[in-house]
């Protein structure tokens, strides 16, 4: 639901929230009387949001791993990153006209 959600926002915000945000902060002092209706619209929204929110369609709640595996498969991780530039270091360290291994 995530992406279809995105879909949603981000025309509303591109062609509703910036430009009523953008036109106050520009206009909001020449002419007080864009405020209030733009407040409004503001406000729709974000009871929409809130409302949407509320509703909970589409929320995932993941679980916490284990400590166990956490540790397990940040070693892992950092153990691989550590052989692969060491790797690195030994394919590309070369002296030209010579090979210089490590």
């Amino acid at each position: 639901m995530t992406i279809f959600y995105n879909f949603l926002a981000i025309p509303l915000f591109n062609f509703i929230i910036l430009p009523v945000t953008v036109g106050v902060v520009i206009c909001g002092a020449l002419m007080p009387g864009l405020i209030p209706p733009a407040e409004q619209i503001l406000s729709i929204l974000s009871g929409g949001v809130s409302f949407l929110g509320r509703v909970g369609l589409g929320n995932v709640v993941f679980g916490q791993l284990a400590q166990v595996i956490t540790f397990s498969v940040t070693f892992l991780l950092i153990s691989w990153l550590i052989f692969w530039s060491e790797q690195a270091k030994r394919r590309f360290c070369c002296i030209p006209g010579s090979f210089y291994w490590r």
